[in-house]
């Protein structure tokens, strides 16, 4: 069994990369082809932080099984930082509603709207239950789905089920839920992303951390 404290080598680089892209695909580009293509590119970024994910969550668990040590860490890691940005989206909100010749500008008025000013909007936000409308701080979209993943990895070490077999059935749920094209996905609510194709890339990220711990049982025969 391997240990909490051996080193991945490459995760951090990998971080790093996706880190970088993901900023990059923020970074406006007067070029709009250019920005086109850095923006489809650097979305990749997310895509790694995803399956990273799915591979730092086996990795971190391995010889732990507290459900809730396990939710409460990863809810306090994202939340904290995530709410202060959306105070700080509701503040510049507030102020260009108090100021509306600000609202001409259409970059503005397009990421700042008044209707964020909203107690339940915001609720929801900080909670990760926004569904597919975006949070207020918009650029943590992304969030909701790490929420996802955490709370059913939760759910395994609760019922302490074989998180491999758990999540090879739950993606092939997805897959066929996908395939066939059920109605209840059309209505774009919480509940649907659940089945959301991009949470197979957190499968995919434990199934990366199946082929690693078993290459390491095999170094020590």
């Amino acid at each position: 069994m391997i240990t909490n404290s051996q080193s991945l080598n490459g995760l951090q680089f990998l971080r790093f990369i996706a880190i970088f892209l993901v900023i990059l695909a923020h970074i406006p580009i007067p070029n709009a082809s250019l920005d086109s293509l850095i923006f489809s590119n650097g979305a990749i970024g997310v895509d790694i932080f995803f399956v990273i994910s799915g591979f730092i969550m086996m990795y971190i668990t391995v010889n732990k099984s507290n459900a809730f040590e396990f939710f409460s860490k990863r809810f306090l890691r994202i939340a904290p930082l995530n709410t202060f940005f959306i105070i700080i989206t509701l503040l510049i909100c507030y102020l260009l509603l108090m100021n509306p010749e600000y609202y001409a500008n259409a970059d503005f008025a397009y990421q700042y709207p008044a209707s964020k000013l909203d107690i339940i909007y915001f609720f929801k936000s900080i909670f990760f239950i926004h569904g597919y409308t975006p949070p207020i701080n918009g650029i943590a979209w992304s969030l909701q789905y790490e929420f996802i993943f955490y709370t059913l990895f939760s759910v395994c070490l609760l019922i302490s089920v074989n998180k491999f077999i758990f999540f090879t059935i739950y993606g092939l749920i997805i897959i066929v839920v996908n395939y066939y094209n059920y109605g209840f996905l059309t209505d774009k609510s919480l509940f649907s992303l659940f089945f959301d194709p991009l949470m197979l890339e957190f499968i995919l990220g434990t199934y990366l951390f199946k082929i690693y711990l078993n290459k390491n049982k095999h170094k020590k025969l």
